[in-house]
């Protein structure tokens, strides 16, 4: 009999423990997130190019939908991306629809409840950080 509790309660944490890493991410990213420095090589970007954009994660299942829906405005305009984490939270990917097809990935440098940070090499060989805060009250 001990044995059978034992089991049902290893059972019952490993259940428990399983949320996935992706959807941790995507719990976390649910809201506002402005853009708080752009750089290229470790060098910060002109401010023209990133100031007050900003990037609004709608929270989603992301197991059952595929894809999650994010909102980037800029400059007075507006568009609608999806996104997806990989299985292991480690990585992010934008494309213009749920099919992610031709999607950009990013790897996460950083993400926590107030700091996201993503990386990834252009065609031309550098090394680009896009680095948000997280946005209270928005």
């Amino acid at each position: 009999m001990k044995s059978i509790i034992f089991l049902f309660i290893t059972t019952m944490f490993l259940v428990l423990a399983s949320c996935s890493k992706n959807q941790r991410s995507v719990n976390t990213l649910d809201g506002m997130w402005g853009v708080s420095g752009e750089y290229t090589d470790g060098e910060l970007d002109d401010e023209y190019y990133w100031k007050g954009r900003t990037y609004r994660f709608n929270r989603c299942k992301q197991k059952r939908m595929g894809s999650c829906d994010v909102e980037i405005r800029f400059d007075g305009q507006s568009g609608d991306l999806s996104y997806k984490i990989t299985a292991k939270g480690d990585s992010i990917y934008f494309g213009y629809d749920d099919s992610m097809q031709g999607a950009e990935g990013h790897e996460i440098i950083e993400l926590t409840k107030t700091k996201f940070i993503i990386s990834r090499v252009t065609r031309s060989g550098k090394v680009w950080e896009v680095h948000m805060d997280k946005q209270t009250g928005k």
